[in-house]
């Protein structure tokens, strides 16, 4: 039996902006009726608080406009981030 499970894969891709700062931009695909081991739910679970606390660095250590723009290039990011807080 196979129960509904969302896992995200991110990748990470770093480039310079114009003003010479490195800019991340994360994509993520979202994998739906995949059945993990207790394993690997574990580690889901490890990588969702990584993610978080990356993005969360990343918003303190930005000015808003950069903040802001991080947002719109990858909106799921928003997502991602407010799952933190649950």
């Amino acid at each position: 039996m196979k129960r509904k499970v969302e896992c995200c894969v991110d990748s990470v891709q770093k480039k310079s902006n114009n003003n010479g700062k490195i800019v991340t931009e994360t994509s993520t695909v979202v994998l739906s009726n995949t059945k993990l081991s207790t394993l690997q739910e574990k580690y889901q679970k490890k990588l969702e608080g990584a993610r978080f606390r990356m993005i969360n660095e990343s918003l303190y250590t930005q000015k808003g406009e950069e903040a802001f723009a991080e947002f719109q290039l990858d909106p799921l990011k928003f997502d991602i981030y407010h799952k933190g807080f649950r």
